[in-house]
């Protein structure tokens, strides 16, 4: 039982009980099962593969904790036997080891002691001649068992999520689900119409990427609506341009807002300055209305709402920074 990279369980190819799946686990900590002793005759197929799969998971846990320490085992076997490692670390050394061949060796036993309790439950399976299953590869189709031939290939072998809600269900259904993820070497019958449909069944893995990706979209959604909320533009959806070939571009309300304030005040200290600039307060008077159609647009006011309320504010600062 090695893990990859990523993440990923896999088991090496060939092993008994075919590629390594996932899927459905017990919500209960590993090391604990819901009581499994009564009669199995009676339980569905669902729950029985319910329980499968959790112990399936619980061995796949121990196998994994028992490489982890065999692959450690290796590497300080190895440091020692290469001689690189210091008189002083020797002792050390042998101590971890030992450690590690225990932590192997126990994780062994548990994983035998789960296949112990997973008897019961392929026992019942065997004597009812058996059922439908369901295993979905992500990113891929949806089989019948974990020993189809289009899987396990290459030296490596799958990984499978258990679509347990599906053991014992009709096989038509589990196509229908499945849709364009079915198999056609596992369910070579299955209507071309059905596989063309788009399917409703996801892996754990793909759940989550999913949900992730929901998130993501609603993240940029809720930036996209705060950038909507705060721009603004002319209102026949122009640039909201400053007058003059260097004219600069307002994109916020804010901004805007700040602008016509500016413009206005500039209007008033131009109106009391010895050396009045007439160009210079007809540009002022054009940019201010232009800002004041914006504004008014944007927040659905009137322009004389707008230009009152700017005229108040650019009045107030006039009055604190006009120093002549």
């Amino acid at each position: 039982m090695t893990i990859d990279i990523a993440g990923n369980r896999h088991r090496p190819t060939g092993s008994a009980d075919g590629g390594q799946f996932t899927g459905k686990v017990n919500a209960a900590p590993l090391g604990v099962l819901e009581d499994s002793s009564g009669d199995l005759t009676t339980q569905t197929p669902v729950r029985i593969d319910e329980q499968l799969a959790a112990l399936y998971e619980q061995r796949f846990v121990a196998f994994s904790r028992a490489d982890s320490a065999r692959a450690r085992a290796d590497r300080i076997q190895s440091a020692i036997d290469r001689g690189s490692a210091l008189p002083y670390q020797i002792e050390r050394y042998r101590q971890d080891l030992e450690k590690l061949e225990r932590e192997a060796a126990e994780q062994d036993l548990e994983a035998a002691r789960l296949r112990g309790l997973m008897r019961p439950f392929e026992a019942e399976f065997t004597r009812r001649g058996g059922w439908t299953r369901a295993f979905l590869v992500t990113g891929g189709h949806l089989h019948r068992s974990t020993n189809c031939s289009t899987c396990n290939r290459e030296g490596r072998a799958t990984r499978f999520a258990w679509m347990t809600d599906y053991s014992g269900a009709n096989e038509d259904e589990i196509v229908e689900a499945a849709g364009n993820r079915a198999c056609t070497t596992c369910y070579p019958t299955a209507p071309v119409e059905v596989l063309g449909r788009p399917s409703k069944l996801l892996t754990p893995d793909e759940e989550e990427a999913a949900r992730e990706r929901e998130a993501r979209d609603a993240e940029r959604a809720r930036k996209a609506a705060e950038k909507a909320a705060k721009a603004i533009t002319n209102p026949d959806g122009t640039d909201l341009r400053e007058p003059g070939s260097y004219g600069q571009v307002v994109r916020t309300l804010v901004t805007a807002e700040r602008e016509l304030t500016t413009a206005l005040v500039l209007l008033l200290e131009n109106e009391r300055s010895p050396f009045e600039n007439k160009a210079f307060a007809d540009r002022q008077r054009e940019w201010s209305q232009t800002l004041v159609t914006a504004i008014a647009a944007k927040k659905g006011l009137s322009e004389d709402e707008v230009l009152g309320a700017a005229k108040a504010k650019a009045a107030a600062k006039f009055k604190k920074e006009w120093r002549g």
